[in-house]
This record gives structure tokens, C-alpha cells and sequence, in this order.
């Protein structure tokens, strides 16, 4: 269990992001109901600013067969494996999910 999430398969992913002491700020969780070992595969984060503010994106891509919830996003298909690819802000929020 990971700050209080708990999975509810043997193959669900987490990732967070901590303070400068090493404190949790945001946990997120990606269900994976076939225990597809598979999904997800990549992280990036991307940082960026302007003359006013910066901006920070978390990059989350990976592959499942049948089913997968990314946020609030349920994917499902036939069988064969597919891809996603989420965005998520400085702040743990899906921004987008396909």
C-alpha cells in the first residue's frame, strides 16, 4: 500500500510525486483488471515556463489487453494489446487520456 491506496489487482501501477522531504504530495493509480504485466511502460516529465509561470507536464504511455482505467478514463478493447498515453499536471489531475 502506497499513502493509503491500496491495489485492487496484482499488476496496478503507481506513481507519485514526494516534497524536497521526501513526503507524499499526490498519488495516482492505474488499474490493470487482467494483470496484463504489461501496461504502462513509460514516464517523462516535462518542465517548462514562460516569462510568467512554469509549467510542469507528467507523461504516463503503456499498453493493455481488454481493459485499463487511467484516471478517470476506462479503456477497454476486444483482446489484442493497444496503447495509451495520459497527461497529467504538477498536481496528480489527468488533464487528457487516449
Amino acid at each position: 500500500m502506497l499513502a493509503s491506496k491500496a491495489a485492487l489487482y496484482d499488476q496496478d501501477t503507481f506513481f507519485a510525486r514526494y516534497d524536497g522531504k521526501g513526503n507524499v504530495r499526490w498519488v495516482q493509480q492505474i488499474e490493470n483488471t487482467t494483470n496484463d504485466p504489461d501496461s504502462p511502460k513509460r514516464i517523462a516529465v516535462n518542465v517548462t515556463s514562460d516569462n510568467k509561470r512554469s509549467y510542469t507536464n507528467v507523461f504516463l504511455s503503456g499498453r493493455f489487453s481488454y481493459s485499463t482505467t487511467v484516471g478517470t478514463v476506462a479503456f477497454t478493447n476486444s483482446a489484442a494489446q493497444r496503447m495509451f498515453i495520459s497527461n497529467w499536471d504538477v498536481d496528480g489531475q489527468l488533464l487528457w487520456a487516449c
